[in-house]
């Protein structure tokens, strides 16, 4: 899994995890789901099996058991050491060595009481989540907590008075990414920021557009979120794409832009699965683009966004930066065009983020190494809103660096857009 750093040392295995077209034989093999529970207990028995009959994507996972959630704990752990290292050197590793305390004392999943079997997300004020900001042109260690005046805050400002200078702390509301409130009326295409859904599932945003890079698979194709495009794991390779998404246009067959061919495993905690629940990494997955009878759509030769400068001229997004890349371009502007919002400009804030929880479609998901962007000053929305996740964000120089998850008001995640194209092992049409 390409992390947030580049340069720095990897900090743990990953579990391998093989996920590509499987045959109606392979699937039956494993037993199919009926319903939303088994898929959930489907998906995750076939990650615990490797899923030995299925191939092609590799699908990078870490394994967050719980008893006390030792394998997350040691990779957020090892993860926060590598990155804060890399960017502040030995008083970063000294910052995180606080840390590693803080995520021990404080997991994002917590077993709810002593004796109790269940475990669940962190209340509120014991939340706290950790990345690589920049003020004053400096880099320093940002401290993120959910509630003011909370024992996070308390352990936050206690960092914050033995590392003077070298910490900011921000209260950030729980990010949430769901079903649109309305239907968005525009002309659409298949350029990035338009609608896009599964026919059973709720519009996100085009992304990007790519080219297959798998042996045999010299197609292009469109990239967006997985948790719009999987519906949370539940969908199968094969299963249409609409452009525009359901209910923002009808699900009929010239709507039908392509089919799924390949998605991240986005495990969200689940409380009767403890053996085999896993840290999110990347949210991406790929759409193959397949011209219908009557198909309405025409794809472009390359990822035209609009042009900061001039929003009503397009551009082209000529190159994916990742790594200490992006971490040069803390507290510049940077840019999406979303089904919701359309064209909106924020701050890069943060980057090599770890252990954010984002609510998405009322369950919880826990993610590593993600960046943030927070809204633009004087703006009057946010970054981003329900039915944006998947959007493409990008610098002022046609730069791509991530796709929008989820968000707050006030700040939105993405994934790096570098490890999605990698896992999906596809490259930017430009």
């Amino acid at each position: 899994m390409a992390m947030a750093v580049a340069g720095a040392a990897h900090p743990a295995k990953p579990v391998v995890v093989d996920v590509k077209t499987s045959s109606r034989a392979q699937r039956s093999a494993f037993g199919q789901p009926t319903s939303e529970y088994n898929q959930r207990k489907y998906t995750r028995r076939l990650t615990r099996d490797m899923l030995r009959r299925m191939g092609s994507c590799t699908v990078k996972m870490y394994p967050m058991t719980s008893s006390p959630n030792i394998n997350a704990e040691r990779y957020v752990e090892a993860a926060t050491a590598s990155i804060f290292e890399h960017y502040l050197g030995e008083y970063g590793a000294k910052i995180a060595n606080c840390l590693a305390d803080a995520n021990r004392d404080m997991p994002p999943i917590v077993r709810a009481l002593i004796g109790d079997s269940s475990y669940r997300p962190q209340a509120a004020d014991r939340q706290i989540s950790w990345g690589v900001t920049r003020r004053d042109n400096k880099l320093k260690v940002a401290l993120l907590v959910e509630k003011a005046h909370s024992h996070a805050a308390e352990i936050a400002d206690r960092i914050g008075a033995a590392y003077p200078g070298s910490v900011v702390q921000l209260t950030a509301a729980r990010a949430h990414s769901s079903a649109p409130q309305a239907k968005v009326h525009r002309a659409w295409s298949l350029a990035p920021g338009s609608s896009i859904g599964h026919t059973e599932g709720f519009p996100g945003s085009i992304g990007c557009l790519v080219r297959s890079l798998e042996d045999g698979e010299d197609w292009p194709g469109l990239v967006s979120a997985s948790h719009v495009l999987s519906k949370s794991n539940r969908a199968k390779s094969g299963d249409a794409i609409l452009v525009p998404g359901h209910p923002d246009g009808p699900r009929i067959s010239n709507h039908q832009c392509g089919s799924l061919a390949r998605f991240l495993i986005l495990p969200d905690y689940d409380q009767d699965l403890l053996e085999s629940n896993y840290l999110c990494c990347t949210d991406a997955a790929l759409v193959k683009f397949e011209r219908q009878k009557n198909c309405r759509h025409t794809l472009p030769e390359a990822t035209y966004v609009p042009d900061p400068k001039n929003p009503d001229k397009l551009m082209a997004v000529c190159e994916v930066i990742g790594g200490d890349v992006v971490a040069e371009r803390l507290g510049e502007r940077v840019y999406k065009m979303g089904r919701t919002t359309g064209l909106t400009d924020g701050i890069l804030d943060l980057v090599g983020v770890q252990r954010q929880i984002i609510l998405i479609s009322g369950k919880e998901y826990v993610y590593t190494n993600v960046l943030g962007v927070r809204q633009a000053p004087g703006r009057d929305k946010p970054f981003s809103q329900p039915g944006d996740s998947g959007s493409l964000v990008y610098t002022h120089d046609g730069k791509g660096i991530g796709l929008i998850i989820g968000g707050s008001e006030s700040i939105s995640w993405l994934s790096p857009l570098d490890a999605c194209l990698t896992e999906l092992n596809v490259k930017l049409l430009s």
